[in-house]
């Protein structure tokens, strides 16, 4: 597995990626990982859930070097790749690390995951010298297709559409965790009819001895695990909360555990929230789900965009401790389908401030109650999305070679 991304820098795309490293070893698959260093993380420090990973983790040898040296490197590095992508000198240097693991161990193939498109990279080369099926995976759009975003350098774009359609066009199998996001990317890149795409969702985790101690009579408690930025306008929520309090006169707490805009705080201040909403520093993974179960729902807070083509990784948490969940989400997206086809949420359109505000109102004062979803759960259990990748191994493997 080339996944930059990876413990013990936890992040949403390293998390997703651990989780399933230590559901294919449960079963019984063998899985190394090239990974590197993250500047982005909520801790990185090796927690004991992740301990089994540490073994499997190789980095690259970047140990530091002159400036000329450097330049030389990210020179021969773009000229390898044919494309002046962030990190190529990175990808380099992971394809001759993954081609010395391959001398030892003989694997049977070979996946590349995003958000970094520099994994791809490596993943392509790998293949080409070895001829192991290749199995990209796409959790993320490029940052030419975000949707709200107007990106403006049209020379990068090209780059990258080029890159995403070579990497598709050579990867044995591409993986993605929602239809919606292989759609967005079929409209704005690939514009091809294809079978090489598989839809597999994230995975989740075996929550089975999580304990909810709930103290009768408190107030309504939500949670929001996750960076709260300016990208997903919490200032509509925000208001709903105050006409909550001021205008309903009902009690209630909201949590939230990461890093937050930079204006929430005088926001909040100004509403006249401080005794309602806390803000926290991030936690590692396992005791954030173990905080999670103790509340009496779990915020989902997409941006509005059009279309919620995302499917956000913090569903498959949320469901695996089967809490029920408030998605303030687009009418038409991802977490809404979920939601919808399996129970355990309650779904507010995030562009309509009084549907917000009407549904939160309803749940803090208990007119409607939602259970978590046990089918909800199973969706993303890793029994259920192990057996989906061994599907797609087999599917690139063939009939004629079976995993050991």
């Amino acid at each position: 597995m080339i996944a930059p991304s990876f413990p013990p820098y936890e992040f949403s795309e390293a998390l997703v990626n651990a989780k399933l490293c230590l559901a294919l070893m449960e079963s019984g698959h063998t899985i190394h990982v090239i990974s590197r260093p993250s500047e982005q993380f909520y801790t990185k420090d090796w927690s004991s859930v992740w301990e089994p990973l540490k073994a499997i983790n190789f980095y690259v040898d970047e140990t530091p070097v002159k400036p000329i040296q450097r330049y030389w490197e990210l020179f021969q590095a773009v000229l390898y790749f044919k494309l002046p992508l962030e990190g190529v000198r990175w990808a380099s240097k992971a394809v001759d690390l993954g081609l010395e693991l391959h001398q030892k161990h003989n694997y049977d193939l070979v996946m590349s995951r995003m958000p970094s498109n520099i994994a791809h990279l490596v993943g392509a080369k790998i293949k080409a010298s070895t001829a192991l099926p290749w199995i990209a995976n796409w959790n993320d759009p490029t940052e030419n297709i975000r949707p709200g975003m107007n990106f403006q350098n049209r020379f990068q774009s090209y780059l990258i559409n080029r890159f995403v359609k070579t990497s598709f066009r050579n990867a044995d199998l591409n993986t993605f965790p929602s239809q919606l996001l292989w759609e967005h990317y079929n409209e704005k890149i690939i514009k091809t009819k294809t079978d090489k795409v598989k839809v597999i969702p994230h995975i989740g985790i075996h929550a089975e001895d999580f304990d909810v101690n709930q103290a009768p009579g408190k107030p309504i408690s939500i949670c929001h695990a996750g960076n709260m930025l300016s990208n997903v306008k919490a200032l509509k929520v925000l208001k709903a909360f105050s006409k909550i309090k001021h205008e309903d006169r009902l009690a209630f707490q909201f949590h939230v555990f990461g890093v937050i805009d930079p204006e929430m705080p005088g926001q909040i201040e100004s509403l006249g929230l401080k005794e309602e909403i806390f803000c926290h520093a991030p936690k590692d993974y396992f005791s954030m789900l173990k905080s999670l179960a103790g509340f009496d729902y779990l915020m989902i807070l997409e941006a509005p965009y059009p279309k919620g083509i995302l499917l956000l990784s913090k569903l498959s948490d949320y469901a695996s401790i089967q809490r029920p969940i408030v998605a303030i989400s687009p009418k038409v997206g991802v977490i809404a389908d979920y939601l919808n086809e399996y129970g355990g949420g309650l779904i507010l359109d995030n562009q309509d401030e009084h549907a917000i505000y009407e549904g939160l109102r309803k749940i803090i004062s208990k007119e409607i109650s939602i259970e978590g979803s046990k089918a909800l759960k199973n969706v993303f259990s890793p029994k259920v999305v192990v057996k989906q990748h061994e599907e797609s191994f087999y599917r690139c493997l063939g009939d004629n070679k079976k995993l050991v």
